[in-house]
């Protein structure tokens, strides 16, 4: 016999921390060298995968599991900065947007930053590279969202990982509790 449970909505558990990458200071001018043409194509590449992924899982869903689960309808996208660089956080945010920068993180001198994206804002990102694209294209003096676009090594799809403050010893597993 099922038993009647109701979910557990959290509000207002908003907390803010202070984020500064540890160890040696990072001077913000310095990129990585990049093929910008063959970065954009990368970038918008990676973004198009999460989308597509978002949407194939949603697909798979039942209306009852989707009711369930989608509180926000958005996508949460994982940036992975190159190895010995800033990844541009600040710059990953745009709360006017609703675009919520969720949680950052370094592991092994990378650091790594989960957004939240609306549903209505997908080509927030998209329309940031296409002008970083043809800016490059058009050998443009000023490169719109060069120091953010340069330091973003791949974008891929946020799972529970992501979003794991701690140690990763302490993610739930299969194991009941």
């Amino acid at each position: 016999m099922p038993v009647e449970k109701k979910n557990i909505f959290l509000n207002n558990t908003l907390t803010k921390l202070p984020y500064s990458a540890q160890g040696k200071r990072m001077d913000p001018t310095r990129f990585p060298e990049r093929q910008r043409e063959a970065h954009a194509a990368m970038l918008n590449k990676g973004l198009s995968n999460v989308y597509k992924q978002n949407e194939t899982f949603i697909k798979s869903l039942s209306k009852d599991q989707i009711a369930a689960i989608q509180y926000k309808k958005g996508v949460n996208i994982v940036f992975t900065g190159k190895q010995g660089y800033e990844l541009v956080t600040k710059s990953l945010e745009d709360l006017r947007q609703g675009i919520r920068l969720l949680n950052v993180k370094e592991i092994d001198g990378i650091i790594q930053a989960t957004v939240f994206v609306p549903e209505d804002k997908k080509n927030f990102f998209a329309q940031r590279i296409l002008k970083y694209a043809d800016a490059v294209k058009n050998n443009a003096e000023k490169i719109p969202s060069r120091p953010l676009l340069d330091s973003i090594e791949s974008i891929t799809p946020a799972i529970l990982k992501s979003f794991w403050i701690g140690k990763d010893e302490g993610i739930p597993d299969t194991t009941p509790v």
